[in-house]
């Protein structure tokens, strides 16, 4: 996929997923003012909320401008660690987790180092979940269970998807495979042109016919008189000597000579290549 595409289809999930974010935590927010006035009759005390209305607007305004996806990245992220110790024994911050991962490979944040990330993230999300299991005097064998269960419906999803996985891939390194070959043709031709050291003219670009680049061609890698020419290429005489006028005209030379030092490369270049 061109650059230019790739962007364009990170920036509409950026405008896409922001507005569904940050709908959903104001209905969220809504819901739980909701909840808690008709248990309680009043929000005294539940302020804490109105961080959800504060996010859900963050997520809407940004959804439009390119660094929105790094708020997302960052609100779901600090979701993930106030769940952890907040709710530490009821599994809610897994599914974040889930999401967070997918977007962020989304967005290519995962594009290079990706074991490493993935595997430094791992470490830190172990690190926090002990912390908050810690910090709630929460035994390691309650969220067994949770975890468990998560492994199940993860491990159902990578076998339900896992052909689709593994044509990703091998598309993946095809495409990079051309990659490989598309620079490596490219530095090959870069050499080429620069052992020519000499600047050259396409013949096409200035209008040639196919008659005018037939005997540019052979004049350029024969160096012929027209004469000779006109036998090689079976031509009359006349008829050479009015087309090399008109490519002298068309490539702004005065004779065979200055033609010949102008053109020259550019055949040299596509015999090499």
């Amino acid at each position: 996929m061109p650059i230019d595409s790739n962007n364009s289809a990170k920036n509409k999930l950026t405008k896409r997923f922001g507005i569904y974010c940050g709908i959903m935590v104001l209905l969220l927010f809504i819901s739980n003012l909701a909840t808690i006035l008709l248990k309680r009759g009043t929000i005294k005390g539940n302020y804490d909320q109105f961080e959800l209305l504060f996010i859900g607007f963050l997520l809407l305004v940004t959804s439009k401008l390119n660094w929105g996806k790094y708020v997302q990245i960052f609100c779901i992220t600090l979701s993930v660690i106030v769940t952890l110790f907040t709710e530490p024994n009821e599994g809610f911050a897994i599914a974040p987790i889930f999401i967070l991962v997918l977007l962020a490979k989304q967005y290519g944040f995962l594009k290079h180092n990706l074991v490493i990330k993935i595997a430094s993230s791992t470490i830190i999300f172990v690190i926090l979940m002990l912390a908050s299991l810690y910090k709630s005097n929460i035994g390691l064998y309650h969220i067994f269970p949770i975890i468990i269960y998560n492994l199940i419906f993860f491990t159902s999803f990578v076998i339900i998807k896992f052909d689709e996985f593994t044509e990703y891939f091998d598309i993946e390194k095809e495409y990079k495979k051309e990659i490989e070959k598309l620079k490596i043709d490219l530095t090959n031709k870069e050499n080429v042109i620069s052992k020519l050291d000499i600047d050259f003219i396409n013949p096409i670009d200035a209008g040639l016919t196919n008659a005018e680049l037939e005997i540019l061609e052979n004049l350029c890698i024969y160096k012929e008189s027209n004469n000779q020419l006109s036998k090689r290429l079976n031509k009359s005489v006349h008829t050479i000597k009015s087309q090399l006028i008109s490519i002298y005209n068309k490539i702004g030379v005065d004779d065979r000579h200055q033609l010949i030092e102008l053109c020259q490369n550019y055949y040299k270049l596509n015999l090499q290549t």
